[in-house]
């Protein structure tokens, strides 16, 4: 009876598992999820799953009491927030004759200087948090996280293989045949660089925890096997000996590193690839104290200079160079994303708590614009700016809560955690925060 009630329950997480799953790793492939039909579908998908995990929930033997963890606090502090930016609580200003920026962005009965598309956004942060608890749910034994991991690396490598052959048969269009009508600077599937090096950057997580996990039980038996050979903790021949110990699942894990920091390097995003590096040092770096492993540092480095080579070897080398040299010489200083920061963080004293709304930075920051770039900027390119524009001193304050709240988290399971698993998905955690915030 209890094994025929735990097959009723699986037939709807299993599902649900499948749906998300999916949603994570399909989206990307559709122009990076950027069009609204596309995020209606994904939406829609999203409350399917939802609704299959909450059937498989109530039919559960268990009836387990479901727990979530505190990072949802500001979580649903957003949506509370961008609520807040929805509601009326202010008379309008009838006359059209403004004097001040001030006076523009307070002629509105709401907070929010646009709306329309405050809820937009609204709709796209609470598909979010859905994902988010579901993921909490769906994903907690070890054997889910494993096939996850699995999921989102083999989608990284796929995307980092065709943004590179797309590359070198660029003919202007996405898919060989979707012309970009408004411009951009793609990669892969990604209408911008940028997005697309910072989704690689998740796979690549995902590619880091599955190499850690699968050589935690191999450790030991290699330092046991490898004491004959000559100590030469950094060389060359003792790291190719260490690739070929390795199972065959590590081995996979190597290969999908090399291929995604290979789509990486292509993607030509500075702060991306910057922000891999730096994250990939911290945790490996503390990976490797934890392990009293001297050779995974030199090892990194191979993996690095592999998806290099691979870069070269594509003919790809050149013009990547040329956009990563922007790094060092004060053409990066002419870069038109400083004068217009300039101009838009002057629209947070007339807007200081609750922002312009969630969605509006592309009209928010045009009553201050003194530097014409001749540009429409529907972005930032600066995600923190960005939100302390839209949002405020209080949606910034959640943003930082968030990344703390989910620090701690990341420090317990790298402290406190009794099972491997969990220590290996402390570091996946560890490396997403770092490149993500940067």
């Amino acid at each position: 009876m209890g094994y025929q009630k735990r097959v009723t329950e699986e037939w709807f997480l299993g599902p649900a598992r499948l749906l998300l799953v999916l949603v994570i790793c399909v989206t990307p492939w559709l122009l990076g999820g950027v069009e609204p039909a596309t995020q209606l579908y994904v939406q829609i998908v999203i409350l399917v799953a939802l609704a299959l995990a909450g059937c498989g929930f109530a039919t559960s033997q268990s009836r387990r009491r479901i727990s979530f963890p505190t990072l949802m606090i500001p979580f649903l502090s957003a949506i509370w927030l961008t609520a807040v930016q929805l509601t009326q609580l202010r008379l309008p200003v009838e006359t059209r004759d403004f004097s001040s920026p001030r006076e523009l962005l307070a002629g509105h009965s709401v907070v929010s200087i646009y709306p329309a598309s405050t809820r937009f956004e609204l709709a796209r942060l609470s598909a979010a948090v859905i994902v988010f608890c579901l993921g909490f749910l769906l994903f907690r034994t070890q054997r889910a996280i494993k096939w996850l991991w699995i999921a989102i690396a083999i989608n990284g490598v796929l995307l980092s293989l065709f943004g590179i052959v797309q590359l070198m048969s660029w003919n202007g269009e996405l898919f060989w045949s979707i012309p970009l009508e408004r411009g951009g600077q793609p990669f892969a599937s990604f209408v911008n660089r940028n997005n697309a090096c910072g989704f690689l950057n998740l796979t690549l997580a995902a590619a880091i925890g599955l190499v850690a996990y699968s050589g935690v039980k191999r450790s030991h038996a290699y330092l046991s096997t490898t004491q004959d050979r000559p100590q030469l903790p950094n060389s060359l021949r003792n790291i190719l000996w260490r690739i070929r110990d390795a199972n065959t699942i590590q081995q996979m894990g190597l290969i999908t590193v090399v291929l995604i920091l290979a789509g990486i390097v292509c993607s030509s995003s500075r702060a991306g690839i910057a922000a891999t590096l730096s994250a990939g040092l911290v945790t490996v770096v503390l990976y490797q104290q934890r392990m009293r492993d001297k050779l995974l540092l030199p090892l990194t480095v191979l993996l690095i200079l592999s998806a290099v080579l691979l870069v070269g070897w594509a003919g790809l080398a050149a013009p990547i160079g040329e956009r990563l040299s922007t790094l060092l010489d004060e053409r990066l200083l002419q870069d038109g994303r400083f004068s217009h920061w300039k101009d838009s963080i002057q629209s947070v004293p007339d807007q200081l708590w609750l922002g312009t709304g969630l969605g509006t930075y592309r009209y928010a920051y045009q009553p201050y614009e003194q530097f014409d770039t001749g540009l429409w900027h529907y972005n930032a390119d600066n995600q923190y700016l960005e939100w302390l524009v839209e949002s405020g001193l209080l949606g910034l304050s959640i943003v930082v809560a968030a990344m703390f709240l989910f620090a701690l988290c990341i420090r317990h399971l790298l402290t406190r955690s009794d099972a491997p698993y969990r220590t290996e998905l402390g570091y996946v955690g560890l490396f997403i925060l770092i490149s993500q915030g940067l």
